[in-house]
C-alpha cells in the first residue's frame, strides 16, 4: 500500500509542477502524456464497445455527452475563482458561443436522432475542432498564468475536447455511419450559419459590460492569431475578413472524406 501511495503521489508532483502559462512549451512531457493518454482512452471505449448492442453504444455516448454539457455548465453557471472570465468584468468565456462548445451541443443532438447531415457534421467539424486545441495545449486562455494541471477550468477544457474527436471516431468505427463527400457542401453550410450566429452574438453582446470583449469564432478581431492577423490586414472588416478560410476548409473537408470516397469506389467495383 505504500508503494502504491509513493507512485500516486509522484505522478501527482509530476503533473503538479508543470505551470500553464500563455505561451508555454508545447509538446512536454506532461503534454505528450495527455495526448498519449486521450489516445489510449479513445481506442478503449472504441474496442470495448465495439460489439455492443446500439442502444448500449448510444447510451455511453449519450452520458459522455451530457457529462461534457454539465462540466460546461458548471463553468457557465457558477463560474470559477481565478479564471480569466473575471478579468476586468468580462464574462465573455461563460455562454457557449466558440465553435468547441456549440458542438457540445450540437453532438448531442447528432446522437439523439443519427442523421446523416449532422453524423457528417460531427466527423469533418467537431473531430478537426476539437483535435486541434489538444495538440495546442495548453494555450487555455481561461487559466491565470501559474495555474496547474488540476485547475477545474484545465480539466473543462481538456475533456470536452478530448470527447469531441472520440465520439465521431467512434460512431465511424462501429459503422454508425460513413462519412460521405456528397454531403460536404452541407457540412459547410451549417458551419456558415454557425459562423454567422457567433458573429451576430458577438455584435449584440459587446453592448453590455460584461461581455465588452466578446469575440466568439474571433469573428470581431483576429486576436493576434497569426493566420488571421495577415488576413484581417488584408480585409479590415470584422467577420468578412475570415471569409477566405472557406478555401482551405472545403479542400481539408474533401480531403478527409477522400479515404472514405476511395474505400466505397472500390467496394461498388467488386460488386459487380
Amino acid at each position: 500500500m505504500k508503494v502504491e501511495y509513493i507512485v500516486m503521489l509522484n505522478i501527482f508532483t509530476f503533473f503538479n509542477n508543470y505551470k500553464i502559462y500563455e505561451v508555454p512549451n508545447r509538446f512536454s512531457y506532461q503534454h505528450v502524456l495527455l495526448l498519449i493518454f486521450a489516445a489510449v482512452y479513445i481506442f478503449l471505449i472504441v474496442f470495448l464497445l465495439r460489439k455492443a448492442s446500439f442502444k448500449t453504444q448510444k447510451s455511453v455516448l449519450l452520458g459522455i455527452n451530457i457529462a461534457c454539457i454539465i462540466i460546461f455548465s458548471l463553468r457557465m453557471f457558477l463560474g470559477w475563482d481565478g479564471s480569466r472570465i473575471y478579468q476586468d468584468g468580462s464574462k465573455t468565456s461563460l455562454l457557449p458561443f466558440e465553435l468547441c462548445n456549440l458542438n457540445i451541443f450540437v453532438t448531442f443532438l447528432a446522437i439523439i436522432i443519427n442523421r446523416k447531415l449532422l453524423n457528417n457534421y460531427l466527423y469533418f467539424v467537431s473531430l478537426i475542432g476539437g483535435m486541434i486545441p489538444l495538440l495546442i495545449f495548453p494555450d487555455i486562455h481561461m487559466i491565470t498564468n501559474g495555474n496547474n494541471l488540476f485547475h477545474y477550468m484545465f480539466f473543462d477544457y481538456y475533456f470536452i475536447h478530448t470527447q469531441l474527436v472520440m465520439i465521431p471516431v467512434a460512431m465511424i468505427s462501429w459503422h454508425w455511419f460513413k462519412p460521405d463527400i456528397k454531403v460536404i457542401p452541407f457540412v459547410v453550410l451549417m458551419t456558415l450559419g454557425i459562423h454567422f450566429f457567433c458573429f451576430i452574438s458577438s455584435a449584440i453582446l459587446r453592448n453590455f459590460a460584461s461581455f465588452k470583449n466578446a469575440n466568439y469564432m474571433y469573428t470581431i478581431s483576429d486576436n493576434n492569431l497569426p493566420v488571421l492577423k495577415t488576413l484581417h490586414q488584408i480585409i479590415p472588416l470584422p467577420y468578412l475578413y475570415q471569409l477566405p478560410l472557406i478555401i482551405p476548409i472545403v479542400v481539408l473537408f474533401y480531403l478527409m472524406g477522400l479515404p472514405f470516397y476511395l474505400k466505397n469506389k472500390r467496394r461498388l467495383k467488386n460488386a459487380c
